[in-house]
């Protein structure tokens, strides 16, 4: 069986609502402002949870945007269509039960993972951060994938990686013959989004390998190996181990820049857990 195999026999339950992939198209295809907030109309619960996301604490504009067309105007269109993008993954599959998965703690994480991704952007002053947030958000959605696929293997590689302190997707190379990265990817090449997103996601378990966007597979590693204590509620920044401290040089980060980012990532876990109403199947 290959990513691409997991991804075809799973998108009944792995597919995005049409509205979403209809935005999606139309920004890629640098439709109109009102193109799109046309689009966005015809779901107003959609457009209720895009609204909270833009004013909140994250995107620092509390109060300002009132309406799609006043987002799009503050954020563009790509910044409206990832935080559609993010509203939309939660919604859609926080309610899943998968054997295996404590659902609670995977969206704290998946959530701590994409702030602690949006900030570390900030941080290096890059232009693209709102995809940073949904690569984050994403970056394991593949294990998702997986464990409805294949239940009882899923548990027992998830329960081997707990038993030998291992890395889940180096069990799941060995065993499977790909991870649960490599799964990310195809289900975001089956939705048709930019290559940005598929190609950190496919490489943040090994930024090196990463052809075209170096930085941003850097970037969301770090965020990866940090996710787990912001999610876990720890107020304090982990220790720089040295596998986080190799991939901060290659980044180009600082232990400040990682410390700012990290406060602001837990200050804003719980208001993004309610934003987007994250239903935390067990």
């Amino acid at each position: 069986m290959t990513p691409q195999d997991m991804v075809r026999g799973a998108r009944g339950s792995f597919s995005l609502p049409e509205n979403v992939l209809q935005i999606n198209e139309l920004v890629e295809r640098t439709a109109s402002a009102k193109q799109i907030a046309d689009a966005m109309a015809l779901d107003l619960e959609l457009s209720a949870k895009v609204l909270k996301l833009a004013n909140s604490p994250l995107y620092g504009m509390s109060g300002r945007i009132d309406s799609i067309s006043r987002a799009v105007t503050l954020v563009g269109t790509k910044g409206l269509r990832d935080m559609v993008l993010s509203a939309a993954i939660v919604s859609k599959f926080s309610t899943l039960k998968l054997a295996g998965i404590d659902g609670r703690a995977f969206w704290r994480r998946s959530l701590a993972c994409a702030a602690m991704n949006r900030e570390l952007a900030v941080e290096c002053n890059l232009l693209y951060t709102e995809p940073m947030f949904v690569a984050g958000l994403m970056s394991h959605l593949g294990e998702l994938v997986i464990a409805e696929k294949l239940p009882e293997i899923s548990a027992e590689l998830r329960q081997r990686a707990d038993n030998m302190k291992t890395p889940l997707h180096d069990i799941e190379t060995r065993e499977l013959g790909f991870s649960h990265a490599d799964v990310g990817r195809e289900l975001m090449l089956s939705w048709r989004l930019p290559p940005f997103l598929q190609e950190i996601v496919s490489c943040h378990h090994q930024p090196a390998a990463a052809v075209n966007f170096p930085l941003g597979a850097a970037l969301l590693n770090i965020a990866d190996l940090v996710a787990d204590p912001i999610g876990g509620g720890e107020v304090d920044p982990p220790a720089v181990t040295a596998q986080l401290e190799a991939v901060m040089l290659v980044a180009g980060l600082s232990e400040q820049q990682l410390h700012n980012a990290y406060y602001k990532s837990c200050l804003y876990l719980d208001q993004m857990l309610d934003i987007l109403q994250v239903q935390q199947a067990a």
